[in-house]
């Protein structure tokens, strides 16, 4: 990822300037859609090896998330796994919005488009290793 942000010029009597780097922005766009109800987690696009790997070693904050800055702008493409029954254009309209608001009240960018892929479901029963795998040898 090539860091295109802005720099943002400072008001007031003291200069300088601000410089906001696009893996900022994308660690908060992923951080704000891992919040958003209905989101199991951001997809990394490694298949069941890489969600063990992030399972281990705890999953990059910007993970799932591309963005392309331009001036003051900023697109998103976000890549996720989501809850289910959880209906996913639902899901794919919250993420949206709130990525917009985080975004445009954070770094005072305006968000162009937010993309949402939604890669997988989760059901809750893949968690469980409880079940009836168990089994008593002998006796």
């Amino acid at each position: 990822m090539v860091d295109t942000a802005p720099t943002l010029e400072t008001s007031g009597a003291i200069a300088g300037t601000t410089v906001i780097t696009d893996s900022v922005i994308a660690k908060i766009v992923g951080i704000t859609a891992r919040e958003v109800s209905g989101v199991h987690t951001l997809a990394n696009g490694a298949g069941p090896l890489g969600a063990i790997r992030d399972a281990i070693s705890g999953a990059d904050l910007d993970q799932g998330v591309s963005i392309t800055v331009a001036d003051s702008q900023v697109a998103v493409d976000i890549s996720l796994v989501a809850e289910y029954p959880v209906p996913l254009h639902k899901v794919a309209a919250d993420v949206r919005a709130a990525v917009i608001a985080a975004v445009e009240s954070l770094v005072e960018l305006q968000v162009t488009e937010v993309n949402v892929t939604v890669k997988d479901v989760h059901l809750a029963s893949d968690d469980d290793t409880t079940g009836s795998a168990n089994t008593q040898v002998g006796a």
